[in-house]
């Protein structure tokens, strides 16, 4: 289980679901566009006010040991607000990633 903290409750807005990708494939992933290889997709649910959980079915993998961006889905557009490094293990990952709305700054802060 992921869970993305905002600072600012006000930016989380509505989102509809979500996908992470593998960080290489993060500047050519486009809303509604094609799933990038090694991507899972999933649902979304408000847990506190400035903060939302991530849910996934059971089935979706992500190859540990790399590095992901996570989008938001909206109605209109997708976008990149978190960067997880997923460690090298082989059991579910729950974490708590501190997220932004600010694509720009997530994909710089990947060296993307």
């Amino acid at each position: 289980m992921l869970t993305l903290r905002f600072a600012d409750a006000s930016s989380i807005g509505g989102p509809i679901g979500h996908i992470i990708v593998p960080a290489e494939a993060a500047r050519q992933y486009r809303h509604n566009g094609p799933t990038p290889p090694g991507s899972v997709t999933g649902g979304v649910w408000r847990t506190a006010p400035n903060a939302v959980t991530l849910n996934t079915t059971r089935d979706s993998r992500l190859a540990s040991g790399r590095r992901y961006i996570v989008f938001l889905m909206f109605i209109g557009e997708s976008v990149p607000v978190a960067i997880l490094d997923l460690p090298s293990i082989a059991t579910d990952y729950t974490a708590t990633l501190d997220a932004t709305t600010d694509g720009a700054s997530v994909l710089a802060g990947a060296g993307l």
